[in-house]
């Protein structure tokens, strides 16, 4: 049965959602084209809203990290969010934006230090907290799969099926890499 049920005002969106902690409690975030919009998971009540992006579709979801929900789609921006304040908060939810190596189909990837953008083979990392660019590379061909952390270690796999186990740091270090029959484009599961 339908707990709750909230209609969205965004033209698209191709986003998984994702819920985030806060201080006021846990946040479901979405994100679309051009809201990138907090619910109370309990009731589906809008808590918050951003008008964070500008064009084409959102595939990307969002992530948390150094106390902000990021969210970022090619054609568009990354942002910060700060997730505390209630209402249409695009004039002061944002703590910062970025607009270079934003991802475009898989979704960022984040230790609460850095955030990682991965998109048509170059790799992308920012500090989380103020927004600056640490380092780019070029790994690859394109990314469809998102990126998953264990530990230290962020794997990646481009579409060709090529995975990169990259150091999560502020400097880049390809750690290995490794080819697997086929194409890959759906994001890998770990157990144990």
């Amino acid at each position: 049965s339908i707990l709750w049920k909230t209609d969205r005002p965004v033209a698209n969106s191709w986003s998984t959602p994702v819920i985030v902690p806060a201080e006021s409690g846990p946040v479901l975030v979405t994100c679309g084209n051009p809201w990138v919009i907090g619910y109370d998971p309990d009731s589906g009540r809008e808590r918050w809203r951003v008008n964070a992006f500008g064009a084409g579709d959102v595939v990307p979801m969002a992530v948390p990290a150094a106390g902000f929900v990021i969210a970022a789609t090619a054609g568009s921006r990354a942002v910060a969010i700060r997730t505390g304040l209630t209402g249409d908060i695009t004039a002061t939810g944002i703590a910062w934006t970025a607009d270079e190596g934003l991802p475009s189909v898989a979704s960022p990837v984040s230790d609460g230090k850095r955030v990682l953008f991965c998109d048509e083979g170059v790799l992308t990392c920012y500090d989380a907290e103020h927004g600056s660019l640490l380092w780019t590379a070029e790994a690859g061909g394109s990314f469809w799969a998102s990126p998953v952390r264990a530990g230290d270690a962020v794997y990646l796999f481009d579409l060709p099926g090529t995975n990169f186990v990259v150091h999560m740091g502020d400097t880049f270090n390809l750690v290995a890499s490794s080819k697997v029959p086929g194409q890959v484009s759906a994001t890998p599961a770990f157990s144990r």
